[in-house]
């Protein structure tokens, strides 16, 4: 129960930091839609969604494509880049998903170990998120 009461307040704090975050990007988003933006041309949020749909573009063509797997496992510099991009995708989106998965299906192991080597790490990057957010929600009421 403790658990679930933990997770609400964590949604609900998580919520906040987006809008918290977001809300500059929103008003200059309506500054440039009003008067126009004469420095760039584009919006910031438009430059994001721009790279939203590359990342969306290239994970559908790489799932088409159907890596076939390594004769050797990558060496760790290449994990270390899947996990960096994976990092960028879920902070700016949420979505980690797309490198780690493509990384991890082009090494020589099964499907299994595959879908276990996954698991284990979206639920490891959940659980410390969570313990982010409850240590955060509990400095912001101390």
């Amino acid at each position: 129960m403790a658990l679930a009461c933990s997770l609400i307040r964590l949604q609900r704090t998580h919520h906040a930091l987006i809008e918290e975050i977001s809300g500059p990007l929103y008003h200059a988003d309506r500054f440039e839609q009003r008067h126009g933006d004469k420095r760039h041309g584009t919006s910031a949020s438009g430059v994001l969604q721009l790279l939203l749909g590359a990342v969306v573009l290239y994970g559908g063509l790489c799932s088409a494509l159907q890596p076939t797997p390594l004769q050797r496992r990558s060496d760790d510099r290449s994990f270390f880049v899947s996990g960096v991009f994976g990092g960028l995708l879920s902070d700016l989106f949420g979505v980690s998903g797309p490198p780690l998965v493509f990384q991890f299906y082009r090494q020589p192991l099964t499907l299994v170990q595959i879908r276990c080597a996954l698991l284990l790490t979206f639920a490891i990057t959940k659980i410390a998120a969570m313990c982010e957010g409850v240590a955060c929600f509990s400095l912001a009421n101390a």
